[in-house]
């Protein structure tokens, strides 16, 4: 069983899926609906395989005998049908990242590219930058990344500025991130978790503080 990552907190639940198994594997269990199996037929080969691991890996992390249909409102965001849990998901090749918890919350998985070396003047400030011990560290480029990715997710509505809106404080012990959403509808403050596994990084929200 590729569930190469698994953790559990007081408020979430947080899984990864390396994906190696064909369709097959994740049918003969997920029993889908006759709307999910519309939503499948619409996708390409490998959005296929990933909505299917995605839908077996949240299945799992809510250890449900009866599996929760996921959908999506109007803004994109994925939710479980009668449940009051939150959910978050992310794919980057090969591996699928799911999050469960107790208020809104976003998970991002990414393979290490080194576009973020292009891209960084998008999604971060000057402020951030210069605050960066190394400012060519593709490694913390990725944590900083992930965890305006997870902030956008919990969100959920669109419409953010990466630089304006979203500042991370800091990167500490513990692998931790303390990082700060501030638009005219909407402030908070978030703690997240990150982990550095061989080629990608994890980042993740395990808490969050209203202002």
């Amino acid at each position: 069983m590729p569930l190469i990552y698994s953790v559990n907190y007081a408020k979430c639940s947080v899984g990864i899926w390396q994906i190696e198994e064909a369709e097959d594997y994740f049918l003969k269990d997920l029993h889908l609906y006759e709307e999910e199996k519309k939503e499948l037929e619409s996708l390409s080969y490998r959005k296929r395989i990933q909505w299917l691991s995605s839908r077996h890996l949240l299945h799992l992390l809510t250890n449900e005998e009866k599996r929760l249909v996921t959908s999506k409102d109007n803004f994109g965001k994925p939710y479980l049908l009668d449940s009051n849990l939150h959910v978050s998901l992310s794919h980057s090749e090969n591996l699928v990242a799911a999050i469960i918890s107790e208020f809104p919350t976003g998970i991002d998985v990414q393979v290490k590219v080194d576009k973020l070396y292009r891209i960084r003047n998008r999604f971060l400030s000057e402020k951030e930058i210069n605050e960066m011990i190394d400012k060519d560290d593709l490694e913390q480029l990725h944590i900083y990344w992930g965890a305006k990715e997870c902030m956008f997710k919990a969100y959920g509505k669109g419409k953010v500025d990466f630089k304006k809106h979203l500042y991370i404080v800091s990167v500490g012990d513990h692998k931790m991130i303390t990082a700060k959403f501030n638009k005219p509808d909407f402030e908070m403050k978030y703690l997240l978790k990150y982990e550095i596994v061989a080629d990608f990084v994890l980042v993740y929200i395990i808490e969050e503080h209203p202002h």
